[in-house]
């Protein structure tokens, strides 16, 4: 009798979750009806939220109530099954399969919040077709190209992303012949891929770390909505990055140091910002290592393999000195949506208006304090908090991932340049280590980021005659920057004193 009471306990709580899963896909199924890829993409040039619904106060109401469902249910679902975790690990093929069934239905989505699919595709052109290099060549350079239109205001750039990526998209474009649908489902089809993989890969790592935690870490990562949203709805190539992270990570837990470290390579190799995982990763590696003579023969192997590994792919796009102009500008050139971007807005409006009456050499030196000091300040700093993390890393024996996702948030924190996808990067991580705060930081960190599509596009529209470029980052980025900073500390000084 008791062994029939749990059996159905178990199977009552399998159904549970299949029914948060069932009405995740629900509201999939409503983004990919409401904003199809294949009808959408034969408009001329990029559309968006706002501009496919004309700027509606019901469309706006509906996607902010789709948005409150997605994280609503994710939420309890990922409670529900981190409360019950022994009873209900078996059943992790149940999350998969929800996880690819979201991700196909999603991949029928229109990117509604972000160019990107676009450029991918024009420059997986410019390889595949032109054999040209897109990690020195710009759209502009292409302007009888009937893709130009689709790119938007990135017209005057290079590609900001690494080889391994535009190799992955430039095999696509070639298979798909270049044209628009094929390719853009090609590339959408691409990133559901890795999404599923580093779901999968989450999921044999955390058998091996957290066997308790494997149902609840894979949903936290593979049902998030922001990273549904994101990598499946919108194409992001951040799930490439994620997959070889997660996969690095894995192989670091087989005692596989050299292919883990060649792993997290090719993650920098598709975007540069996974750099700031591998040095937690090499501490623990060095660490482990019982005298300095063994750990500098370790960084010398895996520094020879890793340089070769990089040099191999950028053969295509040689010299590999002239091909990193993009991925520069990307990391710290750029301002947009982050807290610097506000400082920068803030001293303009201070300053700008008495520009007239300084001398030239005034006028330039108030420019550089308008634009590049908020810029090199936060840097700076992060800089120093970085390497204060690496050395505490050193001195604890902190594990990488609890490093690599501190020093991800904290990049996040003082970037120039934020996109609404980026905390997607902490998601995994966190679903490793979950404790001190971590899911809830990346948990709130995602649903603010998701919500600000709605005050850039929406609310800014509607008040665009009373809101400046100021007064929109006055509104958004506390909203999005605040939350993830105080409600983790906010819960931990409850929790401590009850």
């Amino acid at each position: 009798m008791r062994a029939k009471l749990r059996l159905y306990l178990v199977e009552r709580r399998i159904v549970r979750l299949a029914f948060f899963g069932f009405c995740i896909e629900l509201a999939c199924m409503f983004l990919a009806l409401w904003f199809p890829l294949p009808a959408l993409s034969q408009h001329v040039g990029p559309l968006d939220l706002k501009g496919i619904t004309r700027y509606s106060p019901l469309a706006c109401g509906v996607y902010v109530l789709i948005l409150a469902a997605l994280f609503a249910l994710w939420w309890w679902a990922w409670r529900f099954a981190d409360s019950h975790g022994e009873e209900t690990r078996s059943r992790v093929p149940l999350i998969l399969a929800f996880a690819a069934i979201f991700a196909c239905t999603l991949g029928l989505m229109y990117p509604v919040n972000a160019t990107d699919l676009f450029q991918y595709v024009f420059r997986s052109r410019v390889l595949a077709i032109y054999h040209g290099n897109p990690l020195m060549l710009t759209p502009q350079d292409f302007p009888g190209d009937p893709m130009l239109p689709y790119v938007g205001e990135w017209t005057h750039i290079p590609s900001p992303y690494g080889p391994a990526w535009e190799l992955l998209a430039g095999a696509v474009a070639w298979l798909c012949r270049g044209q628009l649908l094929p390719t853009l489902l090609g590339l959408k089809a691409l990133v559901v891929v890795f999404y599923l993989g580093t779901a999968l890969v989450l999921d044999r790592l955390l058998a091996v770390v957290a066997p308790s935690r494997r149902v609840a870490g894979v949903l936290f990562f593979a049902w998030n909505p922001l990273v549904l949203l994101e990598l499946a709805g919108n194409g992001h190539n951040d799930a490439v990055m994620l997959f070889f992270i997660v996969l690095g990570f894995y192989l670091l837990t087989r005692n596989k140091a050299i292919p883990a470290i060649l792993a997290l390579v090719i993650a920098v190799l598709c975007k540069v910002i996974a750099l700031l995982v591998i040095p937690p990763v090499l501490i623990i590696l060095l660490l482990q290592r019982p005298s300095w003579r063994a750990r500098v023969g370790f960084l010398t192997r895996a520094g020879g393999l890793a340089a070769g590994l990089t040099l191999a792919l950028y053969v295509p796009f040689w010299p590999p000195w002239e091909s990193i102009a993009g991925v520069l500008g990307e990391t710290t050139g750029r301002l947009g949506f982050s807290i610097p971007t506000l400082v920068v807005l803030a001293l303009r409006s201070l300053i700008s208006p008495h520009l007239g009456s300084l001398s030239p050499h005034e006028a330039r030196v108030a420019l550089f304090v308008i634009y590049d000091l908020p810029r090199w300040i936060a840097q700076g700093l992060f800089a120093v908090l970085y390497l204060r993390l690496l050395i505490h890393a050193w001195r604890e024996r902190t594990r990488p991932a609890v490093t690599a996702f501190r020093s991800l948030f904290t990049y996040l924190m003082l970037a120039p340049s934020f996109r609404v996808w980026y905390p997607t990067w902490l998601v995994p991580l966190a679903a490793l280590k979950p404790g001190e705060g971590r899911a809830e930081r990346a948990a709130v960190f995602c649903a603010t980021a998701a919500l600000s599509v709605v005050v850039y596009g929406y609310v800014w529209g509607w008040l665009r005659a009373h809101l400046d470029y100021l007064g929109i980052h006055a509104i958004a980025v506390p909203l999005v920057f605040i939350p993830p900073l105080l409600i983790p500390r906010l819960l931990r000084t409850r929790i401590s004193g009850q």
